[in-house]
Formats: C-alpha cells, structure tokens, sequence
C-alpha cells in the first residue's frame, strides 16, 4: 500500500468520528506518527486525501508521474538544462533547470548545456547550447 493511500484510509477513519475542527491536526499527527511524514508533508498529504475522499482528483506537479502518489518513483520525462561554472577549464558547479529560455537568461555570459554534466569534467567535452 502506498503513502497516498494509507494517508486516505487513515483520513477516512478519521473523517467517521473526528468533529471537522479537529479533523486537520488528527490527520497531520497521524501521518507524521504512523508514515513517517515531516509536517509539511503530511499537510500535503491531507489535502490530497481529502480532496481524493471527496470525489476529487489529485493533480501531479510532476509531470508523468502517478497523479495518485506524489512520491511515485516513475521518472521525470521532461529535459533538464544546466548553467555551468567554471573553475581552470573544468565543471566546478551546476545551476540546473527545465526551463531552456529562464536558464539562458540567468547565465550571464556562463555556458549553457542540455543535461547536467558531471562535475571536474572539461568544459571542452561539453555541447554548449
């Protein structure tokens, strides 16, 4: 069973016995005690449930991942470009995106690239965009 659906069947016990007022902080302590979750987390974890327990449905921010786990494990199948610093002819750092047009605009003069290149590799092995 995963998170989004213990997180669904705690809220929906929940949800039979709990007066509406208390209903977030029982959900949220639940979730941090028996799955794990930071607050945050479980925070986001019971809006989902209950929007999930009210006939609603779970939008990703993740593009293909399961709408109905956000911790899904699937792949991000969208391309990531990075700015890379330099440091004596080589990669020191990367600043990474998946936006092409924002990154390029934030290089100030650095190299852009598709990918995230590894670091101490030599700036002339790189495909600059």
């Amino acid at each position: 069973m995963t998170k989004a659906e213990q997180a669904l069947a705690i809220y929906q016990e929940l949800a039979k016995n709990t007066d509406d007022k208390q209903m977030k902080d029982a959900c949220v302590d639940r979730f941090i005690n028996e799955l794990g979750m930071t607050k945050s987390g479980a925070t986001t974890y019971f809006y989902n449930s209950k929007k999930k327990a009210n006939g609603g449905e779970i939008k990703s921010y993740y593009k293909g991942r399961d709408l109905s786990d956000p911790s899904s494990d699937k792949a991000d199948s969208r391309q990531i470009y990075s700015i890379v610093n330099e440091l004596d002819g080589k990669v020191e750092s990367t600043e990474s995106s998946y936006h092409l047009k924002s990154l390029k605009q934030q290089a100030n003069g650095r190299i852009v690239v598709k990918g995230m290149p590894e670091l101490e590799s030599p700036i002339g092995k790189l495909k600059v965009l």
